[in-house]
């Protein structure tokens, strides 16, 4: 088996903070560096899409190339509706 082909910064975990985390937008970003021989694909799947927005999700890098793959938390729920009136009923 080979050894993992991709490096991550930072490596251990993503940290989201904000003095107003849930009041409006928090960003961070996630390096990713080929250090193998060969191309590698990558995917970020977070556990959450209502919450997280993660941009690119996914992509191929060669040998040495590197990516920096943005998170966006968002802090806003929109619902969309629409009010009908009902004029007549028809059976």
């Amino acid at each position: 088996m080979t050894d993992f082909g991709l490096k991550l910064e930072p490596a251990e975990r993503i940290v989201i903070a904000n003095k107003k985390l849930g009041e409006e937008p928090t960003h961070t970003t996630l390096k990713i560096t080929n250090s193998g021989k060969d191309r590698c694909a990558f995917k970020v799947k977070c556990t959450s899409n209502e919450l997280f927005r993660i941009r690119p999700p996914l992509g191929i890098l060669r040998n040495g190339d590197s990516t920096s793959v943005a998170t966006h938390v968002k802090h806003t729920y929109i619902y969309y509706y629409q009010l009908i009136e009902v004029t007549s009923i028809l059976f």
